[in-house]
């Protein structure tokens, strides 16, 4: 096919493939982090409507209803002297990106690798490995920053926020959202296919981070034995330095560095991890040789097809001489061909009791060890809260009332319940007294009741 000319000459692209790839290479994960926002500029209403949306209607649910339950919304002793609704709003403002971390890194990952195969068609331009997972990471960190700003101004509406510094804790929530996030996206990148491990990772570990990391109410309200989730929870490090951030919680210096340094160990990991996990599953690295770029040594050794393998062959022959002056060891310029064989998309498997469960080798176990310690934590919980109170006490030989054995006590799980115990009135009270411990009242009966006996007993004549 000749090449398309103009009147002044042949048209020439503005920059050679080299150049080009050079550019790729500075800019790689820019590049596919726009790439990765354009995509979700296809759904950016739902976006902003969700981000609007989640702190309007939790703010005005516990704003509105579970603070009235918490004194009307009065400033609490237990939560460091502000409101209920100022006290949760800097922890749901964090638990946004912890639930987005959740699903950006999970399933789109997944898909990069197994389902879509985007990753592969990024690996096959001058992108590297590291930049593709970093572009990823820059992407939902945008997405972060965006949704924690507008729930930023949703409190700023409410009037919940005190402290010049509140804007901060938009980086602290993006910081957090990277801290789980990262370490997801790791995990996602090195399974070869989805048994329900996502589901597993929302209902066994990101929701339980959420319900016990302080976010409606102190850490200090849980038993001693179930704060340890809260303090290895990310949710509850950024929920705190929202807090310190928004209306000038008081903590001590050395603990806000550890909230920090924590975050920035998680995300920083996680990241490292997924990095590594990427460059092995797509087999590629800066400075090796590449083993799937087209060069010179490269025959085509398909048969011929016709016309079509004709022209297949000679564009390959015109990409050839410039492959063939380029470093092999350093990455080529020109396209590289996958030869990752592509699993069809409708697979047949027999049924099984495994399959039907969505369960996996590592999930299954796993799950039934949390439910096992689950059930053995609320029977713990049951056996020293849930018991009914008895009374407890006794008489001494004179009639007299043992202080030392009296209070209260929890009745025996297989205690028989006690046999309440029926008083006779003593037989010198009066009339009006009888009438007062019947109906708790003084009414016209019980002064004529008391009249007559007056009467009787001669007082009255």
């Amino acid at each position: 096919m000749p090449s398309p000319t103009t009147p002044a000459g042949p048209l020439r692209p503005p920059v050679t493939a080299a150049a080009s790839a050079e550019r790729v290479r500075r800019r790689g994960v820019l590049l596919y982090a726009e790439h990765q926002l354009r995509n979700m500029r296809r759904y950016g209403a739902v976006l902003l409507v969700g981000a609007l949306g989640e702190p309007v209607l939790y703010l005005l649910a516990m704003g509105l209803g579970l603070a009235q339950l918490m004194g009307g919304g009065m400033p609490q002793d237990a939560l460091g002297g502000v409101s209920y609704v100022a006290f949760i709003a800097p922890a749901l403002l964090a638990s946004g990106a912890l639930m987005t971390a959740s699903v950006e890194f999970s399933y789109p990952v997944m898909g990069g690798f197994q389902w879509q195969r985007t990753y592969y068609a990024a690996q096959a331009t001058p992108l590297s490995p590291a930049q593709i997972a970093l572009g990823h990471l820059a992407a939902v960190s945008l997405r972060f920053v965006f949704q924690a700003a507008v729930f930023l101004l949703v409190m700023l509406a409410f009037g919940v926020v005190s402290s010049p510094w509140a804007w901060v804790q938009v980086l602290t929530a993006t910081l957090g959202g990277l801290a789980v996030g990262a370490p997801i996206m790791a995990f996602a990148a090195s399974l070869k296919e989805d048994k329900g491990q996502f589901a597993t990772l929302q209902r066994l570990v990101v929701m339980p981070l959420f319900l016990f990391s302080a976010t409606f109410y102190p850490l200090e309200a849980l038993p001693v034995w179930l704060r340890w989730i809260g303090w290895l929870s990310p949710q509850w490090h950024a929920a705190q330095l929202g807090r310190v951030l928004s209306y000038g919680m008081a903590e001590p210096g050395w603990l806000t560095v550890v909230h920090v340094a924590f975050l920035l160990a998680l995300a920083l990991g996680g990241a490292w991890l997924a990095v590594r996990i990427y460059t092995r599953r797509l087999g590629w690295v800066r400075g090796a040789p590449d083993r799937d770029a087209v060069t010179a040594a490269r025959r085509d050794r398909a048969p011929r097809l016709g016309r079509r393998a004709a022209h297949t062959k000679a564009a390959r022959a015109d990409v050839a001489p410039a492959a063939a002056q380029a470093d092999p060891a350093a990455p080529s310029s020109v396209v590289r061909e996958h030869a990752v064989a592509v699993p069809p998309i409708l697979v047949d498997e027999k049924p099984s009791v495994r399959r039907a469960l969505i369960g996996s080798t590592a999930s299954v176990p796993l799950a039934g060890v949390v439910g096992l310690l689950g059930t053995g934590g609320l029977a713990l919980l049951g056996w020293r809260q849930g018991r009914d109170r008895v009374a407890r006490g006794g008489f001494t030989s004179h009639g007299q009332v043992d202080e030392a054995r009296a209070g209260e006590r929890r009745r025996g799980l297989f205690e028989p319940r006690p046999v309440p115990v029926e008083y006779r009135p003593p037989d010198d009270l009066r009339p009006a007294q009888l009438g007062l411990v019947v109906d708790e009242r003084v009414d016209a009966v019980d002064v004529t009741a008391t009249i007559v006996d007056l009467a009787v007993r001669g007082y009255l004549t």
